[in-house]
């Protein structure tokens, strides 16, 4: 998964979670693969062909409208039969998002190598562990001009990149939170600004950005936003940020997660951020040693401009690419490896 993916996974965690079935419309999933806020961050997803891909199956009861502002469930369920809610009150009251749209309760994930449409592709699947939900697809191209496709203050997360048919550089994402302040915020939310989200109740975080962190900070009441690995379950704390429409505090810096650099060849690299597309507030670093104890590597994406510690190991395909005395280790034909 792309660190963003890293976007609504824990968030939803943390407010219960929305049941991923036809019987009811309220609750919460807890999508696996990292969260926007509790994030949890592993490899790229996908590393080609950024593309959505069709569902296999489709079903009959998809609606089409996730993506499209709402007030009320009755605007999202053209069919009757809770396939898709407003986010409004859809996550235990919480909106998440500052604007509220539908958005699709069941999707099909696919086998995890491509990123699957859904909801007559006005969507992408996220997984939830045991299922998918459907949030609002985003597109984006390798230049500084904003996303395409959320509502409102809604953000686009980054979920993966690739090249189309005749060879330019796209990236595919999902609309997720967005607010900066309480103004943003649907009537009974507030923003929790550390993580860009609306919630009916915002918690004072304890542990402050840069400070190591564990899969448990991330539990209600969370203690930061703390960006960790599924595998090792430990990272740092980092604030979410908007690229190019909010700054980070000194010492950190606004990284959307875009890779500048090649790992092997024929990879899909970026020169620019897209305008207000999500990302954290990453620690600076000039060297691993910058990011000790935080499980992290430090390295330069794409527009930052300077190098930040990324959470967790260091992606490589052969030892070359790994600091002594580390290795390259789990590289195949089709897969990074990780520096150990």
């Amino acid at each position: 998964m792309t660190k963003r993916v890293l976007g609504v996974l824990a968030a939803l965690a943390m407010v219960s979670g929305l049941v991923a079935c036809s019987s009811s419309s309220s609750g919460g999933t807890t999508p696996t693969d990292g969260g926007k806020t509790d994030a949890a961050t592993d490899a790229p997803k996908p590393v080609d062909g950024a593309k959505p891909e069709t569902a296999v199956d489709t079903g009959p009861n998809e609606n089409g409208t996730t993506g499209i502002k709402c007030t009320s469930d009755d605007d999202c369920d053209k069919g009757g039969d809770i396939q898709s809610v407003c986010t409004e009150n859809a996550f235990s009251g919480n909106s998440l998002n500052p604007t509220p749209v539908c958005i699709a309760v069941e999707c099909d994930i696919g086998d995890g190598t491509k990123i699957m449409g859904c909801d007559k592709n006005t969507g992408v699947c996220l997984s939830t562990g045991s299922g998918g939900i459907c949030f609002p697809v985003c597109e984006f191209a390798d230049s500084a001009d904003a996303p395409k496709g959320c509502e409102g203050n809604n953000k686009c997360n980054l979920y993966g990149w690739g090249k189309d048919d005749a060879g330019k550089t796209i990236g595919v994402g999902y609309c997720f939170g967005g607010c900066k302040a309480d103004a943003d915020c649907p009537t009974g939310n507030k923003c929790q600004v550390e993580d860009g989200l609306c919630m009916k109740t915002v918690v004072t975080y304890t542990k402050t950005p840069g400070t190591a962190c564990t899969d448990l900070d991330a539990k209600a009441p969370a203690k930061c936003n703390c960006l960790y690995t599924t595998a090792d379950k430990a990272g740092y704390c980092a604030n979410t940020c908007w690229f190019g429409e909010t700054t980070c505090a000194a010492g950190f810096t606004c990284d959307a997660g875009l890779p500048k650099t090649a790992i092997r060849e024929g990879d899909t690299v970026f020169t620019a951020v897209p305008k207000g597309m999500a990302g954290y507030c990453l620690k600076d670093c000039t060297t691993d040693a910058d990011c000790a104890g935080l499980n992290a590597y430090c390295d330069e994406n794409a527009g930052t401009g300077k190098k930040t510690c990324q959470i967790g190991k260091r992606p490589c395909t052969k030892n070359e690419q790994c600091p002594s005395p580390q290795t390259c280790v789990g590289a195949t034909a089709d897969s990074y490896g990780r520096c150990g």
